[in-house]
């Protein structure tokens, strides 16, 4: 597996060739809605709150409770937004 990364300027170099820029491009649109996804857990979770589990079992749990709430959040966002629509036709 290769981990693809933008291609960053060098100090003083005002433009990234051609290629550069459509790999950091590509790589851009990638990254971007996973950090959207992973920024938005974060924010109804509080899930980076593990530093003091101790074993992998309890950081294991700890984890998937904290998106199991994420996804019930959500789940209860749409059907609320869902149940609004019906109610006002």
């Amino acid at each position: 597996m290769k981990v693809l990364t933008p291609v960053k300027k060098d100090k003083g170099q005002k433009y990234l060739a051609v290629d550069e820029q459509w790999l950091s491009t590509a790589v851009s649109r990638v990254r971007q809605p996973i950090e959207t996804l992973f920024g938005w857990i974060e924010e109804k979770t509080s899930i980076e709150f593990a530093g003091k589990v101790r074993s992998y079992q309890w950081l294991m749990v700890h984890v998937f409770e904290r998106i199991a709430a994420a996804m019930f959040f959500w789940n209860k966002l749409r059907v609320s937004h869902y149940s609004h629509l019906i109610m006002n036709t």
